[in-house]
């Protein structure tokens, strides 16, 4: 089974991607800032993660520069998430997805499909 990490300060929006994962058969865990997200992905493997680019404490760009800096780890392709144009977000940093927000459900199902094509 994949496990994805998503990661949102905005409950709601944590809560629904988790749902909506967990019933495509999905392994899901759930940070609500970047800080917790770093130190799950310090822990835990991940074949996915879905990062919202504009939280409080620690950021995207902020979790994808402690990515870059975890030497015994691979990382994991990143597909953020954000109301920013994708051209911004990709300017900053090498992701392999993008949605903006707000998404909806098939969007979301299909941009996690192309990226973990094998279940």
């Amino acid at each position: 089974m994949k496990r994805i990490l998503v990661v949102d300060d905005e409950i709601g929006i944590a809560e629904a991607v988790s749902d909506l994962l967990g019933d495509e058969g999905y392994v899901v865990d759930v940070a609500r800032n970047g800080e917790d997200a770093i130190t799950l992905l310090s822990a835990k493997r991940f074949d996915l993660v879905l990062l919202d680019w504009m939280m409080p404490i620690t950021d995207g760009l902020g979790v994808m520069t402690a990515l870059r800096g975890m030497a015994n780890r691979k990382s994991p392709p990143v597909i953020v998430m954000s109301a920013l144009p994708e051209d911004v977000v990709r300017s900053d940093a090498e992701i392999a997805g993008f949605l903006r927000k707000p998404f909806d459900v098939g969007d979301l199902l299909r941009v996690v499909s192309q990226t973990l094509p094998a279940r």
